[in-house]
């Protein structure tokens, strides 16, 4: 068995955890100047936890996550810089007004 469990529960395989987020969204203001921020948006997050992994003998752990589409943004005195964008939206958007339309 890979796992027991109190009262007799037997697992024999693994377990296999995953958390799923479509819509991630982070804003973080300078506390100097509140009308600065720097603001990260991901998209299609995916975790997966497995365990155990036999691997050469041995009971490990895996852990592997995915992101789908991540965008780094810093609002400095009105403008708007961006510091990374990555993923399956932004191959398909065509100019920066799409993408400022998905982060709100």
């Amino acid at each position: 068995p890979a796992l027991v469990l109190p009262a007799g529960i037997i697992i024999f395989e693994k377990i296999a955890i995953s958390l799923s987020i479509n819509h991630i969204g982070f804003r973080l203001r300078y506390h100097s100047k509140p009308d600065r921020y720097l603001q990260m948006t991901l998209k299609g997050f995916l975790a997966e936890l497995i365990w155990p992994q036999e691997t050469l003998n041995k009971l490990v752990g895996h852990f592997q996550m995915s992101v789908a589409y991540a965008n780094l943004q810093n609002m400095m005195e009105g403008n708007v810089q961006q510091l990374f964008l990555g993923g399956h939206h932004a191959v398909n958007s065509k100019n920066t007004e799409e993408t400022e339309i998905c982060l709100e």
